[in-house]
């Protein structure tokens, strides 16, 4: 939960592992999808782990089929970017 107010979701596996990230605004029920304004984002995973630290949401490991990553990623929130 962001700012006390928005749901994010990152990740996932349904037909396919994906990277994409999307948040919920319970007030209006309505997710949206962000998209991120760089381009060294986390490769698609699922079971990863995830923690938000003021305005960043911190990934961390996963898997991405058989593999399991050990990596971290940090998503600047306000302006949307990627670093890891």
């Amino acid at each position: 939960v962001y700012k006390k107010k928005l749901l994010l979701c990152f990740g996932g596996h349904e037909q396919f592992d994906t990277s994409d990230m999307f948040m919920f605004d319970p007030k209006i029920m309505k997710w949206s999808k962000i998209v991120p304004k760089s381009n060294s984002m986390p490769s698609p995973r699922f079971f990863a782990s995830g923690e938000i630290l003021e305005d960043y949401l911190i990934i961390m490991g996963g898997r991405h089929g058989d593999e399991r990553k050990n990596s971290m990623y940090v998503f600047d929130l306000v302006n949307h970017t990627w670093n890891n």
